[in-house]
């Protein structure tokens, strides 16, 4: 980090943890005992403030030096994780144009143009799925995939950009790996390279039932990849392995009491049974799917989930 890109991070700590104790410049000023235009200066990122006036300005916001500099180096994540945060919060809620208005106001931030390569990675992907959801860019989203999917594990991308061209290496993978990878193999099943989709889906799977120390990215995104490939291999008429990859979801979900995929992995449970003419196996599951969501309390799904089964299998689920 630059001693610019360092004063500008200084600034943004400053002002985000004055913010967070209710002061305004005024108040932390006369805690400090400088004018408060110094405190505007230092949140500015000012490399004309005194040493005196920062260290009484990091003394009165109640850190030592040493602690405020440890802030500061490690800072940027931090603030970048919080903001990040309600960006996929309304990804997750489909709304894609609130997402992508939050987006813009975070590459406005000043960390954000600091060269860090996780939060590089992390936009990369974020503008992917506006690239997908808002813009209805399918090319674009597949570049700004490999794109972030580049900065960390190049190795893994062909010069067409098209599939990856060597194997997932074991392990460790961080979120933002695993995260561009999943929506890479949706986004080569989206473009038609079926192939590619499954290889990615299930050499990342493989990958992580064999890592348990990643347990907070095995949580979040193990019953996702479940579902999402066996969600393919049942369009794929493979249900055979479809069947193996539910399992291994729903054994994950009721292992660590997460139900967030619970749900949709048994309704693909029941839907692979019917196609291979276990019909009572299919009615039980999809009344277990149904329950499941019940119990989410999630009304979107209880309704889907009861109109589909009844449209397309002739199962009336209670």
């Amino acid at each position: 980090m630059s001693n610019e890109e360092y004063l500008k991070t200084v600034g943004v700590m400053v002002r985000r943890l004055r913010e967070e104790k209710g002061l305004s410049q005024e108040q932390l000023a006369a805690r400090a005992k400088c004018h408060y235009k110094t405190i505007g200066r230092i949140e500015n990122g000012a490399s004309v403030v005194r040493a005196a006036h920062l260290s009484d300005t990091v003394y009165a916001l109640g850190y030592t030096l040493a602690k405020f500099d440890e802030m500061v180096r490690g800072g940027n994540m931090q603030m970048f994780e919080s903001d990040f945060s309600r960006l996929w919060d309304a990804g997750f809620a489909r709304k894609y144009d609130e997402m992508n208005k939050l987006l813009t106001e975070l590459k406005s931030k000043p960390y954000c143009n600091m060269g860090n390569p996780a939060i590089k990675q992390a936009i990369l992907m974020a503008e992917s799925t506006i690239a997908y959801r808002v813009e209805n860019d399918l090319q674009k989203n597949l570049s700004k995939l490999y794109e972030a999917l580049k900065i960390t594990l190049p190795k893994l991308v062909s010069k067409s950009d098209s599939i990856l061209h060597k194997k997932i290496p074991e392990f460790p993978l961080n979120m933002n790996e695993c995260m561009i990878l999943n929506s890479l193999a949706i986004s080569e099943e989206l473009n038609g390279n079926i192939k590619a989709s499954i290889s990615i889906s299930t050499e990342l799977i493989e990958v992580l039932k064999k890592d348990t120390t990643q347990y907070s990215i095995r949580k979040k995104l193990f019953p996702c990849l479940c579902y999402n490939l066996s969600t393919t291999l049942i369009d794929c008429k493979s249900h055979a392995k479809a069947l193996t990859y539910i399992e291994d979801g729903i054994t994950f979900c009721c292992k660590v009491k997460d139900n967030t995929f619970l749900g949709r992995l048994l309704y693909n449970k029941g839907k692979s049974l019917f196609f291979i003419k276990d019909k009572t196996g299919a009615e039980k599951y999809f009344q277990q799917s149904l329950d499941a969501f019940k119990m989410e309390n999630d009304e979107y799904y209880i309704a889907y989930i009861k109109k589909t089964v009844l449209e397309n299998y002739k199962i009336e689920l209670t």
